[in-house]
């Protein structure tokens, strides 16, 4: 089963399911920068994937969800 919510190990590997090639460092920059929204829990962070495909879309991510 396919999560929405994943790490950012996860969220490369279901993205390269889809055909679509991102590093694991320019997600985790993205994340670093504010750029793509994260929750924590400790010191990973959990992105949810229609989020990402947005950011990468069209640049930014509007809201969270």
């Amino acid at each position: 089963m396919r999560y929405k919510t994943n790490s950012i190990r996860q969220t490369v590997a279901a993205l390269r399911e889809d055909g679509i090639a991102i590093s694991e460092n320019a997600l985790r920059r993205w994340v670093k920068e504010g750029q793509l929204p994260a929750l924590y829990s400790g010191s990973r962070a959990y992105l949810w994937y229609p989020n990402v495909i947005t950011f990468l879309q069209q640049g930014s991510v509007e809201s969270l969800h």
